[in-house]
């Protein structure tokens, strides 16, 4: 989404961060609006930025308070979309009273009170340090959604020069708040310095393990993450198994062809957590363009975006998504099939299909039902896993399996499937 890790948290970075944030809601979304917006620093890099799930500052400001206690940061920006009336604080003002809060948007849309001057539409920046010293950016725009034009606007009621010395209010006061807290790995005897003391980790390395579970917590929460500390100490984590793990499982559900495997064996090891990993990745992928299925082509035509997701993903204190069950290339085609466990040979059939199934949740895995095909009555929506293109196939005895329910393999592609995928040292 955002070419950021070199981003440094001064102030001409960050107001360029906060314009191309609101230039990319603006062209991705209906209305253009940037939920909060959270950017985590730390002896004076960026080490994370979390978007919320929802236009609401209340989550923000507990964002922040992760950030700080959880994760020791000594910096945020947080950046809020929101409408602004400049007013002389020693009188009163009509609009502010006639228009409480929430009506400022419908002011502005249907009443033309941004277009007049009464009321801006703008990003608010607030950056906060560990000192407790905010500086304060506000940066008017002028936008009513899908169909009219974008554009920042020149407002002089807004020059930084007008600004306050001291910026005070609900936002500003409650991250001076966050910021006098204590960050918890920095409390003497806290559960968490033990543990670390006793295992033998750095402060370093504490940290990073501490802010790592702050971003599992932000993304349970529906928070989207930029993560930009744990690239650099990639044998602190297990981004390496997960690449090896994630990529097989790509493999098997046929969103990479299976001849991709050996040889990212030996890129991962050696280019895990560099900037060279991308671009190693998306050469493998150009090579064997021809071996993807019709419906992955986009992977290719998307290389070095598809190779940076994934490098991205693998180090994500979360699981790699679960990507559909499906097979490398178009039906029909030959196939040699296996049961589930792979412990008995079922023979040979043909993939007549690529159908949409449902798997149901348990609590000693997965399971599914004959013709997983219809979706199970009875069952809890949640425990439903809803999976696209996966094969159907028409045993030659004329039972019908599905992909979700069996081990599966392209009859002249018997060679490929078979290669040694062992991981180097194992």
């Amino acid at each position: 989404m955002y070419d950021v890790m070199d981003f440094t948290g001064d102030d001409k970075s960050w107001i360029e961060f906060a314009k191309k944030h609101k230039d990319f809601f603006v062209q991705s979304t209906e209305r253009g609006d940037v939920p909060p917006t959270i950017i985590a620093e730390r002896n004076g890099k960026v080490f994370a930025i979390a978007v919320a799930p929802e236009v609401d500052k209340k989550f923000a400001f507990g964002a922040s308070h992760l950030f700080r206690t959880g994760a020791a940061a000594d910096a945020l920006v947080l950046i809020l979309d929101a409408h602004i009336r400049k007013v002389d604080a020693t009188q009163g003002d009509e609009f502010l009273e006639n228009y409480k809060h929430g009506d400022m948007q419908r002011a502005c849309d249907e009443e033309g009170a941004c277009d007049a001057g009464v009321i801006s539409d703008c990003l608010i920046c607030h950056r906060i340090e560990k000192d407790g010293n905010i500086t304060m950016k506000v940066l008017p725009y002028s936008y009513h959604g899908k169909g009219t034009e974008f554009k920042w606007t020149n407002n002089d009621k807004y020059k930084e020069e007008e600004m306050p010395d001291r910026v005070e209010g609900l936002i500003p006061d409650t991250l001076r708040k966050i910021m006098a807290e204590t960050p918890y790995i920095a409390t003497e005897g806290n559960v968490l310095a033990k543990m670390s003391n006793k295992i033998g980790f750095t402060e370093d390395r504490s940290q990073y393990h501490a802010a790592r579970a702050v971003f599992h917590i932000l993304m349970s929460q529906g928070f989207q993450l930029f993560d930009f500390l744990s690239f650099k100490h990639p044998e602190w984590c297990d981004a390496q198994e997960k690449a090896e793990k994630f990529l097989l499982t790509l493999a098997e559900d046929g969103s990479i062809p299976k001849v991709i495997v050996p040889i990212m064996a030996r890129i991962i090891p050696k280019h895990i957590g560099k900037v060279t990993f991308a671009e190693e990745f998306a050469k493998v992928i150009l090579k064997y363009k021809d071996r993807f299925r019709e419906k992955n082509k986009d992977i290719c035509e998307n290389a070095q975006a598809f190779a940076e997701w994934f490098h991205q993903q693998v180090f994500l204190p979360t699981p790699p998504p679960q990507m559909g069950m499906q097979s490398d290339r178009d039906p029909p085609f030959r196939v040699k099939v296996w049961n589930g466990d792979k412990s008995e040979y079922l023979g040979e059939g043909k993939c007549i299909d690529a159908v949409t199934v449902y798997i149901v949740k348990t609590e000693d895995g997965i399971s599914s039902s004959d013709n997983p095909e219809e979706k199970p009555w009875g069952v809890d929506e949640d425990d439903i896993l809803e999976l696209s293109n996966n094969p159907k196939i028409l045993l030659d005895n004329g039972q019908i399996v599905y992909g979700c329910q069996v081990w599966w393999e392209h009859v002249d592609e018997i060679d490929e499937n078979e290669i040694n995928i062992s991981w180097p040292g194992q």
